[in-house]
């Protein structure tokens, strides 16, 4: 009897401190990257104990902008993880060939956002700066932002302001084109 109790003790102790430390593993990835619009995260490529913290923290809804090579050569099955959460997964790749920066790229991203509704959204890619370059194109065409408006939500990704505008010492504006 003895050795059963502290057999579930042991089990009971294990179980908190993985769920502990998943919970850890959350707050320092949203401590390191960023919130937007209060129910939009957007950041790197997060651990798999990361994840495993997102459904009980309100996070429904994974987009990844990341390429199937780069999900293939993660060291964790994240799709399979998200799916053994009860979390939605999208996988939008963005990257050099596959996907490349187009507006058939923009469009999924739409749908999937309209899909989500109102639901808690983790955005990510390798860095953060896919996520965030799709998100800000996003808010331009689908939320009626100008440039300078979507980047400035941006900025933590590093992107804004502009690396030239860093270099030069002096603001730069961005604007979208009319149609020719």
């Amino acid at each position: 009897m003895r050795t059963a109790l502290l057999s579930l003790l042991l089990v009971s102790a294990s179980s908190i401190a993985d769920n502990h430390d998943n919970s850890s593993a959350l707050a320092d990835y949203i401590d390191e990257n960023y919130t937007v619009e209060e129910r939009i995260i957007i950041g790197g490529q997060p651990s798999a104990q990361a994840l495993e913290g997102l459904k009980e923290n309100g996070i429904s809804t994974v987009i990844n902008f990341r390429t199937q090579p780069e999900v293939e050569g993660l060291s964790f099955d994240e799709p399979g993880l998200l799916a053994e959460e009860g979390i939605d997964y999208y996988q939008i790749g963005v990257g050099r060939g596959e996907g490349a920066y187009n507006p058939a790229v923009l469009e999924a991203f739409n749908a999937r956002m309209e899909a989500a509704g109102d639901d808690q959204i983790l955005l990510h890619c390798g860095s953060g700066y896919r996520a965030s370059q799709v998100y800000a194109a996003w808010l331009v065409k689908y939320r009626g932002l100008t440039p300078n408006e979507a980047l400035d939500r941006v900025a933590p990704s590093g992107w804004w302001p502009m690396p030239m505008e860093q270099l030069l010492g002096q603001p730069l504006s961005v604007s979208v084109q009319g149609d020719s």
